[in-house]
């Protein structure tokens, strides 16, 4: 059986793979994706306030406005739901 279609062989496929995903910053993204997951409300608050300033500065468009915002409002109340959850299992 070819290198290729061994365990090994795909191993190595799906590294290359995921290593053009971001270029050579696709640890760093990485990183920066799962950090976010970890962000609790009151952070992801402070994300919305920096947006909000960087958007006055930068002009950005309202369509884009509104889509960044909605993203970074869904992302506070999944966290806060996790939050709930993880205090309602734990108590």
């Amino acid at each position: 059986m070819p290198a290729s279609y061994s365990l090994l062989g795909r191993i190595l496929r799906a590294n290359e793979e995921a290593a053009r995903r971001f270029g050579e910053n696709t640890a760093e993204v990485d990183a920066f994706i799962h950090a976010t997951t970890q962000l609790t409300p009151w952070q992801w608050r402070q994300v919305l306030t920096a947006r909000r300033l960087v958007s006055t500065i930068t002009k950005e468009d309202a369509a884009e406005a509104t889509e960044s915002l909605l993203a970074i409002k869904a992302a506070i109340n999944s966290t806060e739901r996790r939050r709930v959850g993880a205090h309602r299992q734990s108590g």
